[in-house]
């Protein structure tokens, strides 16, 4: 069938002027290709070509030879025979220069593939074929890891993409470009483009693979913005959407990134249980490597890594030339140096293993890039154990030969901390600007080792009397990094914390040496901000206002003045002063009302304003923060509603305030899928519509209203505790539910009964909770207390004086602190409440000097109430 379209092709595109025998040479080739015999078919068109150079089917067994010899792995051949008969080809040459690119793009040599793909759209009229190759030219790219050319050629209105995908919207290709710049964008930061590239394709056909793609990008996306609750439930949709189908490769990487969120969520645990059903044999082999050592990344304390460790040990006694255990040696390598780097006290061999399977790792590995890796980590065992120079040595080896990646990265940087130790620091310099060179819009590196590459690459720059380049990087530390911490981002592997973060009072004084060499330097007022925002990273409030105050004087004109004007009203603020930060706040708002920080200012004069009581003002700030179109849509303008929502209901509006609580619960999880609203912030706004209705003034009909009324209040505390389990408010939502029970056995005595055995269940599970707090406790304690009293009411005779006794009790409990766990302080207010019951339980009961006791107790331990209960406890005494 290809056969014969592939002699239609040419023979309608060409036509055919060849003798009898060159036809026939030609058409035995070209049935060995589509055979599947092209070793064979390579061979064939090359003598071919050699026999009849003036054959006018030459050009299309040059193309036909190269496809043969590509087909069985002979890339150099097959791009060597294109490249140097590209001139014959004719109409064929565009078609060649794309399989030239595709050549290099299989041999890794993505600036070369590029490059061919680029001089395609630049020469190519065919619409079909520029699309395809434009798409192919960022992908080169995007392999080369150039994210900021990638971005050039995809967007724009003059570039080939966007003129070719602009005709074919709904092109495959046009969808993959789309897709590709959404990754592109999103490994750039650009959190709100790749959201709104996302977006474009929503009403686009995509093949399933594209659909499964988008998914993994908008799950990834919600990742990066530490959307951890909305990136978890996207996660698992997608992992659960892949399982049945039959590629393994897409149900592995699903379950790559559902690890990945759990990690980000700090559930090591549930990411191992998944990352281990990677493990499998019939995973792909390169997805069971990136699971083992996405295992080795996992933050696993105590307990938790012994399941690691020996899942992965069992993998290790392969051949030592396998793949699969090559990687299980790095990755059991990596455990045991988290193991040792983690929390005291170490194994006190794990660094020996850990070294023993590297050595067997770069003595006998068939993979460059997993080599470089086992010297990666040998460095750290050579650290672990004081020896600076081979580690130094370890990491070199690991630079070179490690393929562009954070990983790479700080292989690099590590290089050139070890030499900056040493005293070389001149090629320490030079490594710090390789570092800075390879790698300048990486958004997984700017808050790490960028950060310290800088400082140091300045502080180096400086001892080799290149002061130019010290300024330069200075300059740029600071204001890339006007918070930054100075850190030495160790975390990529073996990640529990930083493994060093200077403190703030070693940063400044660094930063004060700075600004002491480059006097004269540009960035000078950012390196005295930096050293105001030390004192703020200390909380030393009063030395970093008078920085500030300092600083906004000085530089009213500079770039940074609204962000210090900001810091300076949060540090009035933290000293103390709420009055002069809320004018300093007012006033930056009116100064600078576009600033990306105003949002928080503008949520900041709320919570002052709700903290004076003026709710309604209140109320109308936080407004703004959800109401400005011109500010972005973040986790914090949700949180103004719930707060605008609050203010509304210490107001006693609780119908506007039933409105702000309705609105987040329609708009968030689990009503709608993938939302930018917190599952924590749904959970809080079920709760307080709860209340609100409970509070809410009965209409005309005042019986039947707050029978209404009272159901929907119970319906949304069943909401809280039903869709959110694990949160605090689930369970404060399941004590309102019991008094909620409570209420009604008093409104209707015929539903007392049942009433009373729902409070009490609720109350028991409350009590009986391992996740909930004491003070939640001590309430339904309290609580179960108040429904034993009511059913003793109902009783008669010793079951009466048994169900007060049991009443008793409970408040016992709580008053005593009998309730407590281990590490627990009792809540006073509950010991209060508690102990005022009991004694009038036991009074009840006539037990007027156990009630005489409690009263002593109670004025010992509240003075404040102490003389109404002494006078209490003389009553009893003296009947």
């Amino acid at each position: 069938m290809v056969a014969g379209w592939l002699l239609w092709f040419f023979g309608s595109t060409l036509g055919f002027s060849q003798t009898p025998a060159e036809r026939i040479a030609f058409d035995a080739a070209l049935r060995s290709f589509e055979t599947g015999l092209s070793e064979l078919a390579g061979r064939q068109f090359s003598e071919f070509i050699a026999a009849n150079p003036s054959s006018p089917l030459v050009p299309q067994a040059i193309l036909l030879e190269a496809r043969a010899r590509l087909a069985v792995g002979q890339l150099d051949a097959a791009a060597q025979g294109l490249a140097s008969r590209l001139e014959a080809l004719g109409p064929l040459k565009d078609e060649a220069l794309y399989l030239i690119g595709d050549i290099e793009l299989r041999r890794g040599r993505h600036p070369e593939a590029a490059q061919a793909f680029g001089r395609l759209t630049a020469s190519t009229q065919d619409p079909g074929l520029l699309l395809k190759a434009a798409v192919a030219e960022a992908l080169a790219w995007f392999r080369a890891n150039q994210w900021r050319r990638v971005s050039d050629l995809l967007i724009g209105t003059t570039n080939a993409f966007t003129r070719a995908s602009t005709a074919r919207p709904n092109d495959e290709t046009s969808v993959r470009g789309l897709l590709l710049l959404a990754e592109t964008q999103l490994k750039l930061g650009e959190i709100q483009p790749a959201r709104a590239t996302l977006t474009a394709l929503t009403n686009r056909p995509l093949t399933a693979t594209q659909a499964w793609e988008q998914t993994w990008l908008q799950t990834s996306l919600l990742l990066t913005n530490r959307e951890v609750d909305a990136a978890l439930m996207s996660a698992s949709n997608l992992t659960a959407s892949v399982a049945a189908a039959a590629s393994r490769d897409l149900l592995a990487r699903s379950r790559l990134l559902q690890g990945e969120a759990f990690r980000i969520a700090d559930r090591p645990v549930d990411a191992l249980t998944v990352l281990t059903n990677n493990l499998a044999e019939s995973t792909p082999i390169e997805w069971r490597q990136d699971a083992m050592l996405a295992i080795a990344a996992l933050p696993l304390l105590g307990p938790q890594m012994e399941p690691a460790v020996q899942s992965i040990a069992s993998m290790t006694a392969g051949p030592p030339t396998n793949l699969a255990t090559i990687a299980a040696r790095i990755t059991l390598a990596e455990l045991r140096l988290q193991q040792h780097y983690g929390p005291p006290p170490p194994p006190t061999n794990a660094v020996a293993e850990a070294r023993q399977h590297l050595l067997v790792v770069v003595s006998n590995s068939p993979s460059a890039t997993l080599t470089a890796r086992a010297w990666f980590d040998l460095g750290w065992c050579e650290l672990a154990e004081g020896r600076q120079q081979p580690a130094t040595d370890a990491f070199a080896r690991a630079a070179e030969g490690l393929q562009p990646s954070p990983l790479h990265a700080l292989a690099l940087f590590k290089w050139a901390d070890g030499l900056q130790a040493a005293g070389q620091h001149s090629a320490a310099l030079t490594n710090y600007l390789r570092l800075l060179r390879e790698y300048p819009d990486s958004p997984a590196l700017r808050g790490g080792i960028r950060e310290r590459a800088l400082y140091q690459g300045a502080v180096a720059a400086t001892a080799v009397g290149d002061q130019g380049t010290a300024n330069r990087l200075a300059g740029q530390a600071v204001v890339e990094f006007p918070n930054g911490d100075f850190r030495d981002d160790t975390r990529v592997l073996y990640g529990q914390t930083l493994a060093r973060i200077d403190p703030p009072h070693r940063a400044r004084e660094l930063l004060q040496d700075l600004a002491r060499r480059l006097v004269d330097s540009p960035a000078l007022p950012e390196i005295q901000l930096a050293v105001a925002r030390s004192y703020l990273r200390e909380g030393s409030w009063s030395n970093a206002l008078t920085q500030l105050e300092d600083w906004t004087r000085s530089y009213g004109n500079h770039s940074g003045i609204a962000r210090a004007e900001f810091e300076r009203a949060w540090t009035t603020f933290k000293a103390g002063d709420d009055g002069r930060a809320f004018s300093l706040f007012t006033n930056f708002l009116a100064r600078y009302p576009a600033d990306a920080a105003a949002p928080r200012a503008q949520t900041w004069v709320g919570d002052y304003l709700l903290r004076k009581g003026d709710f309604v003002a209140a109320e109308g700030s936080y407004q703004l923060v959800f109401q400005r179109t011109n500010w972005p849509v973040t986790s914090l303008t949700h949180e103004a509603r719930l707060l605008a929502g609050r203010a509304a209901f210490l107001r006693q509006g609780y119908r506007d305030a039933r409105g702000y609580f309705s609105w987040l619960i329609t708009n968030g999880p689990p009503a709608v899928t993938n939302s930018l609203i917190s599952p924590e912030l749904v959970a809080q706004s079920y709760l307080a519509l709860g209340d609100c209705f409970l509070l809410e003034k009965a209409g005309d009909d005042a019986q039947r209203d707050r029978d209404n009324k009272l159901s929907d209040a119970m319906n949304a505390f069943v909401r809280t505790f039903e869709a959110f389990p694990q949160t605090r408010e689930a369970h404060l939502a399941k004590g309102k539910l019991a008094n909620c029970h409570l209420q009604i056995a008093e409104l209707d005595p015929s539903a007392s009964l049942a009433s009373y055995t729902n409070a009490a269940q609720l109350y028991l599970e409350l009590i009986e909770s391992p996740s909930a707090g004491v003070a939640t406790r001590s309430e339904a304690e309290f609580g179960l207390g108040l429904v034993r009293e009511k059913q003793a009411g109902r009783a008669e005779g010793p079951d009466r004086a048994e169900g007060l006794k049991s009443a008793l009790q409970h408040h016992l409990r709580v008053f005593h602190a009998g309730n407590l766990r281990p590490g627990e302080l009792a809540s006073p207010f509950w010991v209060n409440r508690a102990g005022v019951e009991a004694a009038r339980v036991a009074e009840g009961l006539g037990l007027a000097d156990q009630a005489a006791a409690i009263y002593d107790r109670l004025a010992e331990t509240f003075p404040a109430t102490a003389d109404g209960f002494r006078k209490r406890a003389q009553q009893l005494r003296g009947r």
